[in-house]
């Protein structure tokens, strides 16, 4: 009699996987025993199963992934002897006909994923091999094939799907994006995707069309049907990126139980009227204002205010709103499942990031009224706003305090204003901050930290030289006498395209981004990095400054790991950044001192304007250099003189330079350099004679 588990073997056992450098020993326990412990109150208690968990490893025969996906099944289970012993004596490991130990180890954390997570699991790997998969798509996808199982009355099925998706991520069986703002974009492993389509053969998870008519509708598609409102059981509507399609039919209006419409990348620009009927929006994105105000048989904002369920709302076009109170209708304020709000205006910025052209003393006025017109609800968490062109901030943005479940706020196209909105650094849980293209503002001041002077936050500060300087004064002392500090959960900080921005005040007795991690600065003229920055981001460990046109020196970052400097063209020294493992350094021709830097073991060196090496390349103490330079300079590198380009860096252990015309890297020659075991790679064959004299 064949067996589920030995049809299975005989299917994986003809899989062809690649291998991959194996662990050994203390190296594997290690990797398994980080995917377990969460916390300090783990590691004892982990610590103490070394024994049964150096025994997992070793049938996992050191391979990564494997211990990958075992340390995830195992962080999903109680941490008891008898509980590892289980995973140890699993009969998976025993199947006969599975020559593979990767895919015993998925197997076997496959048959340990409670039920409802099976079917989860194996329809991710439908998704085409390269392409991500994105935290929405996939739960919207569970919901409309009634993979997720809710009570009524209980969590929305997108929040229990949410829940879901963080699982197969903890169980290692779907990977992260490196970056994606909280691991909402995600990847599965060639190997695990193999596994798992392999299985969905016996399963019949995969979805059939009849299935999928009347749960969603995805792209691409030419049209939408005019008919479409027929399918009334119809969940999800994805047309992203559909930019043939401009309208939406009537029928549309049919479709009660639609959870999600996507129409963000299409060319509609109206919504018909009676919209607001469709109560059981969970989602939905590129919204389209429309100035006709319901003439026409079109819907304006005001449908909005009955779609009470919207967790997720992207509105586009809000320049056509005629007046704050044809905003105010929308309701934004009382839609208290709402988590996340994109606020569109068309911006008036151009491709040089300035205002292209002038606005009005009205225009301003109207579009100061519309946002402020659009306060989101208190339990907003993430907040995108794009293309905002009023010269002022409206009320609800001067004190940002009572938006505390805020984790992540976007300013974009944010042409005319002066001012960041204000009280940002007390919002408990705000982990991710981003301005881009903001032309106007000059000065980064004390309420970006500190708690509101109570002023008018419109960037027009009138208050006397020396009455503002006292307010300050007893801001600081708030601060740092309060054991409050700004920006406490703030991990990742960008500021782009702020043309105007030279001054940036923040003292280092004012605590603040004691857990930032990675900072990004592009193109402005900042002339000095903070010293509060220096002294309080003590886990800052990844830092990317360009174009920072006036910045002098980067000093003093104790916990920087990965240093990235682009176009700064009066930078001159690298001081006293004891933990700097690895630095990118690109046209920065007024460098000259790297100091300080004990870790520093590799840096990629780009100039294509260079005539000559850097001198401080001579001082550095590096394991990896790579270079893209002239073809004139390669040469001068290629010539071996000890007393010139050589000398600066033939004491380095691997070396890699690249001869490129421009950024392009198309490339023109290359030198490939090993110190010990001695190796040395030239071309092109202009160079090929100094090779041969060795």
């Amino acid at each position: 009699m064949t067996t589920r588990n030995d049809g299975v073997a005989r299917k994986m056992k003809a899989q062809h996987l690649h291998r991959v450098h194996k662990l050994e020993g203390e190296d594997a326990w290690i990797l398994l025993k980080n995917q377990v412990v969460l916390n300090e109150s783990d590691e004892l208690e982990v610590g103490g199963l070394k024994d049964i968990g150096t025994k997992i490893v070793e049938r996992c025969d050191g391979l990564p992934l494997a211990i990958k996906v075992l340390g995830g099944l195992l962080s999903n289970i109680s941490r008891t002897r008898d509980a590892w012993v289980d995973v140890c004596n699993h009969f998976a490991w025993s199947i006969e006909g599975i020559d593979d130990d990767i895919n015993k180890a998925i197997y076997l954390s496959f048959e340990e994923l409670p039920s409802h997570l099976k079917q989860c699991f194996l329809l991710c790997s439908l998704f085409p091999k390269d392409e991500l998969i994105r935290y929405g798509d996939i739960v919207q996808i569970w919901i409309a094939e009634g993979y997720v199982h809710n009570k009524p009355g209980s969590k929305l099925p997108e929040d229990l799907g949410f829940e879901y998706y963080k699982e197969l991520l903890s169980r290692n069986l779907l990977e992260p994006k490196e970056g994606s703002y909280r691991q909402l974009v995600c990847t599965m492993h060639d190997v695990v995707r193999s596994f798992a389509q392999y299985i969905t053969k016996d399963e019949v998870v995969i979805v059939s069309e009849g299935q999928n008519v009347n749960s969603t509708l995805s792209t691409p598609i030419p049209a939408i049907p005019q008919d479409i409102g027929s399918l009334i059981f119809l969940q999800a509507i994805d047309l992203v990126g559909c930019s043939n399609i401009s309208q939406l039919p009537n029928s549309i209006l049919k479709l009660r139980k639609l959870r999600l419409l996507d129409i963000r990348g299409t060319n509609i620009t109206s919504v018909p009227r009676g919209f607001g009927k469709l109560e059981d929006l969970v989602i939905l994105a590129g919204f389209p204002t429309n100035s006709d105000d319901c003439t026409d048989g079109w819907c304006s904002l005001e449908e909005l205010g009955s779609l009470s369920k919207l967790k997720l709302l992207d509105i586009t076009g809000l320049e056509k709103a005629s007046s704050g109170s044809m905003a105010a209708t929308a309701k934004l304020y009382s839609k208290h499942h709402q988590t996340t709000l994109t606020l569109n205006f068309t911006s008036r910025l151009g491709d040089n990031g300035e205002v292209e052209e002038n606005i009005s003393k009205e225009e301003h006025e109207q579009i100061e009224e519309v946002l402020g017109n659009l306060c989101p609800p208190t339990c907003i968490e993430e907040l995108t706003i794009k293309g905002y062109f009023g010269s002022g901030l409206p009320q609800w943005t001067k004190m940002m305090s009572p938006f505390g479940t805020l984790r992540k706020f976007v300013l974009e196209g944010y042409a005319c204003c002066k001012q960041i909105p204000n009280g940002l650094g007390q919002l408990p849980f705000l982990e991710y901050f981003w301005v881009e293209q903001a032309p106007s503002i000059q000065c980064i001041g004390h309420d970006f930290l500190l708690p509101s002077t109570g002023g008018e936050g419109d960037g027009k500060d009138d208050t006397p030289v020396i009455t503002r300087t006292r307010i300050e004064s007893r801001q600081r002392h708030h601060i740092s006498h309060g054991a409050a500090i700004a920006f406490p959960k703030l991990k990742t900080l960008g500021f782009e395209g702020m043309l105007g921005w030279t001054e940036w005040d923040w003292e280092q007795q004012v605590p603040a981004m004691t857990v930032l991690e990675g900072f990004l600065i592009d193109n402005c003229k900042l002339q000095h990095l903070p010293p509060g920055l220096a002294h309080h981001a003590g886990r800052l460990m990844h830092l990317d400054l360009r174009n920072v046109l006036h910045l002098v020196s980067v000093e003093n970052f104790l916990s920087l790991v990965e240093l990235k400097i682009f176009d700064n063209p009066r930078l001159e020294r690298i001081t006293n950044c004891p933990s700097l493992q690895k630095t990118t350094i690109s046209s920065c021709p007024r460098l000259k001192l790297l100091e300080g830097l004990p870790a520093l073991g590799s840096i990629q060196w780009k100039d294509f304007d260079a005539e000559t090496l850097p001198q401080y390349l001579r001082e550095a103490k590096l394991t990896k250099l790579t270079i893209y330079c002239s073809l004139s300079l390669l040469k001068l590198i290629s010539l071996q003189d000890d007393t010139s380009e050589w000398g600066k860096i033939q004491h380095v252990q691997q070396l890699k330079a690249y001869a490129c015309e421009s950024e392009k890297l198309d490339l023109d020659g290359y030198i490939y350099y090993t110190k010990e075991p001695y190796s040395l790679v030239l071309r092109p064959s202009c160079m090929q004679e100094q090779e041969n004299k060795l």
